[in-house]
């Protein structure tokens, strides 16, 4: 997959119709921007995820469709999507099972970083986007001090988190997670939840 290895997302060159850039933090600068097209390759997983998987970001917990992995473009410590693996663009468009399992997964790790890491105030925010290449997904937004949304400079705040000041620590964090996931059981209790919901569901 080709890509390109920039400082500042403001470095990189014009591409072409069709392409646009999936930068995710690292690589051999700050950024390591993935070259992908803006056409959806099909209906079962988005070009980002794939871009993902590629990327080397290792993700925190991925069960069953769902996945959860660190924002790739602000490495603010304990930011994260949480994402179908299969490409959906609307919110509404999600089978039932999909989005009670995603609430029940935020739910569980909302609940496991306020009692092991005393993370009191995440924000649930849902994104979709016009564009078809890409997908959506929820965004877990930490907050050092608890503000009303409308009173956030979003742009602003994720900024203010440098790649060279927070890249180590969001890979730490992220090595964390992963650890009280498996703690916690997750993996167990996604699994027990949604035979719950297959079992009265279908």
């Amino acid at each position: 997959m080709e890509y390109i290895d920039v400082d500042s997302l403001s470095d990189l060159p014009i591409l072409g119709m069709g392409q646009r850039y999936f930068d995710t933090i690292g690589g051999d600068k700050a950024y390591r921007c993935f070259i992908i097209s803006e056409k959806p390759e099909n209906n079962s997983s988005s070009a980002e995820n794939k871009t993902v998987a590629n990327s080397g970001i290792e993700p925190i917990f991925e069960n069953k469709g769902i996945v959860i992995y660190q924002d790739t473009t602000y490495p603010l410590p304990g930011f994260y999507r949480i994402a179908p693996a299969k490409d959906y663009k609307s919110f509404d468009e999600i089978d039932p099972i999909t989005y009670q399992r995603l609430m029940y997964i935020i739910y569980n790790i909302k609940k496991l970083t306020r009692i092991e890491l005393t993370t009191y105030h995440i924000h649930v925010i849902y994104e979709e986007k016009v564009n078809l290449s890409y997908s959506l997904h929820l965004l877990l937004l930490p907050m050092a001090n608890a503000k009303k949304i409308n009173e956030l400079d979003i742009n602003s705040y994720l900024k203010f988190f440098s790649v060279a000041d927070n890249y180590h620590k969001s890979i730490e964090l992220n090595k964390t997670l992963r650890e009280l996931i498996t703690k916690w059981e997750l993996y167990k209790k996604d699994n027990a939840f949604s035979d719950l919901l297959n079992n009265n569901l279908q």
